[in-house]
């Protein structure tokens, strides 16, 4: 069930306290900057029923992702991260990748950043085409994934480096039986 908060205050101590009915957080188009992104991820770490964080537009920059993949790393439960359209650099998205590597949850990352180089481009693809949860997806949803992914540089009419295609396109290839 999706929750509102009136403040990110409020979303974070439902949280922690274990609110079982909260399993998705849409906080999309606030602006809670770093500060908010890093008392989300503290919350985020320990709470066993979020499925679903939506942080779409809210002005976070490469600590506060860096804090959201810190969490990403120990969710037990987490298995959506919308991030896109923030103030997210370089270094944000290659500390994203590296959690995204290690998650066990995650199947869905929104990772329309706006100013992230070829590099960590091609870092956080690879990390999704190895990621096991990714790879566990339904047929067809991790193709879509995948297609998003490459739509998203069209859309914002950057080419993408000939790396994160193959990168991307490997996560179309079917996937061997666990």
């Amino acid at each position: 069930m999706a929750a509102a908060f009136g403040t990110v205050e409020a979303a974070v101590a439902a949280l922690r306290r274990g609110d079982a009915t909260l399993t998705a957080l849409h906080l999309s188009g606030n602006s809670i900057g770093d500060a908010g992104a890093t008392a989300l991820a503290d919350a985020v770490k320990v709470s066993a029923t979020l499925t679903a964080l939506h942080l779409t537009g809210s002005d976070i920059g490469d600590a506060g992702a860096a804090a959201l993949a810190a969490a990403l790393k120990v969710s037990a439960t987490l298995t959506a991260l919308y991030l896109g359209g923030n103030g997210i650099g370089d270094a944000g998205a290659m500390v994203l990748a590296d959690a995204v590597k290690v998650s066990a949850t995650l199947t869905t990352l929104d990772l329309s950043f706006y100013g992230v180089g070829d590099a960590a481009r091609s870092a956080v693809a690879a990390a999704l085409a190895g990621n096991k949860a990714f790879a566990a997806r339904a047929p067809g949803e991790r193709e879509a994934a995948a297609l998003a992914f490459l739509l998203l540089h069209a859309a914002t009419r950057a080419a993408p480096p000939p790396n994160v295609v193959v990168s991307a396109l490997a996560a179309l290839r079917p996937r061997p039986p666990p």
